[in-house]
């Protein structure tokens, strides 16, 4: 059950451990941490938060993997017994670290604490681990470590970034996904090339750099295969903006106004200008081949 800071029950529900966290993406340690905390009580929770954690705190844009309502779902998968949600405001960001401790985990009443090793709070990160521990039973998590590297949701971020998705999709545990809803493009597809959805994101996704991927689609309760171009296409009426268009596989369905979500499987190329419309059509007719092979050979199904 989830439970908001603002709701008269927030502080209603114990549990014997509660994991905390802001746990953007959901990665592989996010899970491991998460997992070790439910080994230690009958009952485990989650505490984590709403908004732009890290933009506010370093006052400057920066991107995230997953919005609430994604955690959330992820959260979900992995069978937890309650989950506490704090927005992220300027109060709770300036809140030292023993009025977080005595207006917020204090009467959240936790019989253990399970943070990772590099966990902080309260204004300006000055609650660390240890003085916790003054304060509660807590228990450490070390990193959970890839070739030889903490997983960290930055890393991930600057991996979509590179377009080195299948590595990025290693360290998450899963497919990248991100959501939004179909919307009219220019139709210079349907018309010319071969026929796209135009996503709109329903969040400010870290997006991969621009270029064609292999992607997984889910529509209208189904799942199909596709292939996504990130960019602005320069061949054709270029963009100012960077558009998410997308040849599902064997769907020919009026989707506009449909939610959609996409899972990145690998990249497949750069995007680039092309010398015609023929030129580009053409690629992009090799392209699905490449990917309807890739996706036959790696196994991968929907």
């Amino acid at each position: 059950m989830v439970h908001y800071f603002n709701d008269a029950d927030f502080f209603n529900y114990h549990v014997d451990v509660l994991c905390i966290g802001f746990f953007d993406g959901m990665h592989k340690g996010h899970v491991y941490l998460i997992n070790e905390g439910k080994k230690l009580g009958k009952t485990t929770g989650i505490l984590s938060f709403d908004g732009y954690l890290k933009s506010k705190i370093l006052k400057k844009k920066t991107q995230q993997l997953t919005s609430l309502k994604d955690r959330l779902e992820l959260i979900d998968e992995i069978g937890l017994n309650e989950t506490f949600i704090i927005p992220f405001t300027d109060e709770i960001m300036n809140m030292s670290k023993d009025e977080f401790i005595q207006k917020v985990l204090v009467n959240l009443k936790p019989n253990t604490i399970c943070v990772g090793s590099d966990f902080t709070f309260g204004k300006y990160g000055e609650g660390n681990v240890d003085y916790l521990k003054k304060h509660f039973n807590v228990h450490v998590v070390d990193y959970l470590n890839e070739d030889n590297k903490k997983i960290s949701s930055r890393d991930i971020i600057s991996l979509i970034n590179e377009g080195n998705i299948e590595k990025a999709n290693s360290l998450l545990g899963r497919y990248y996904k991100i959501n939004g809803k179909v919307v009219h493009g220019l139709s210079n597809g349907k018309k010319y090339l071969l026929p796209t959805a135009n996503l709109k994101l329903d969040f400010p996704y870290c997006l991969p750099k621009n270029g064609v991927y292999a992607t997984k689609v889910h529509i209208n309760n189904k799942a199909y295969f596709g292939m996504t171009n990130i960019g602005i296409h320069p061949s054709i009426d270029e963009l100012n903006n960077v558009s998410i268009e997308t040849n599902i596989f064997g769907f020919d369905s009026d989707c506009y106004n449909s939610d959609m979500s996409l899972e990145f499987l690998f990249f497949v190329r750069d995007e680039k200008k092309y010398n015609s419309l023929n030129e580009l059509k053409e690629e992009l007719e090799k392209n699905k081949v490449q990917i309807q092979s890739i996706i036959s050979e790696k196994g991968i199904v929907l």
